[in-house]
């Protein structure tokens, strides 16, 4: 069952949200949108997590699609405070998971509910009418609580270099604030935050991580988190494509013409070396991976 938070053609992440007010009419949700609790400054502040997170409210959700996790026996809120309570990171990760789905279905719903009704958004309403999800059903019995401190299972979940987290990490912004990229990128400790999460999503691909190769292919393509580099964006997309046909999974036709963008302005001889590194990664990660699990 997936939560639905993006949408097709025409809908962008304020009119993804659109679906809520064309299937609740006008019945306004429950509860309020999600304010998280501030973490008490004495106990666990930036001395005790060496990734900077903190607390923040997201207002704008990512159009991005979420698998909604399933809920065990135990209630939502019951099952969380367990995995945050177990010595596994994995359990830590999964924590999370489970509450910042809960965060993103309340945003979507949240940013629906302030969409206004007309023909301008009935498009989008349309698209997509039968993806969504309520965040009462995502949510269940979830603590404000468990939201407010959920990043600090996310940080037990990179520490340990769980799959995924490092990328997590960076969808989280500095100091568990995204808008601080664009408010304040000359601050030291943005900066040095952004330095921090590129490493660990570094670390992360040569473990095997795919999700933190996709980042950086990204990142190194676009800028943001890092200086465009054209050489390490088509490095790290080559590696993605290798691993894709080691898995035998289809590879897109447009291949040739992605290649082509990520490597626009290279010479003849970047672009083998970025070819070279990117089957040489996708190669030693796979081996870092399989030796992980044969032990």
């Amino acid at each position: 069952m997936l939560v639905r938070l993006s949408c097709v053609g025409v809908c962008g992440a304020a009119l993804a949200a659109g679906l809520w007010a064309a299937v609740s009419g006008a019945i306004e949700p429950a509860h309020e949108p999600v304010r998280l609790l501030e973490r008490p400054g004495d106990s666990v502040g930036i001395e005790r997590s060496p990734f900077g997170i903190a607390q923040h409210d997201r207002r704008v959700p990512e159009p991005r699609e979420l698998a909604m996790p399933p809920v065990g026996a135990e209630g939502r809120s019951q099952e969380v405070a367990r995995l945050s309570a177990s010595a596994d990171p994995h359990d830590a990760w999964r924590a999370y998971t489970l509450v910042d789905t809960c965060v993103r279905a309340r945003e979507v719903e949240a940013a629906a509910v302030a969409l206004s009704r007309g023909p301008d958004t009935a498009a989008a309403r349309n698209a997509m009418a039968s993806g969504w999800i309520a965040a009462a059903e995502v949510c269940q019995d979830i603590e404000a609580e468990q939201i407010a401190t959920r990043l600090r299972d996310l940080d037990t979940a990179v520490a340990a270099g769980v799959a995924g987290a490092a990328v997590a990490l960076a969808d989280e912004g500095p100091f568990g604030d995204r808008t601080a990229l664009a408010q304040r990128p000359d601050d030291p400790l943005v900066l040095e935050w952004k330095r921090r999460v590129i490493e660990l999503e570094t670390a992360a691909a040569r473990r095997g991580d795919r999700a933190a190769i996709v980042a950086l292919a990204n990142e190194y393509h676009s800028g943001g988190l890092v200086d465009r580099d054209p050489q390490q964006a088509l490095m790290y997309w080559a590696a993605q494509r290798e691993l894709e046909r080691q898995s035998g999974l289809p590879l897109s036709r447009s291949a040739s013409r992605v290649a082509a963008a990520r490597g626009s302005g290279l010479g003849a001889e970047q672009l083998a070396q970025a070819f070279a590194g990117g089957q040489q990664l996708a190669l030693g990660c796979c081996k870092a991976t399989s030796n992980a699990a044969g032990r």
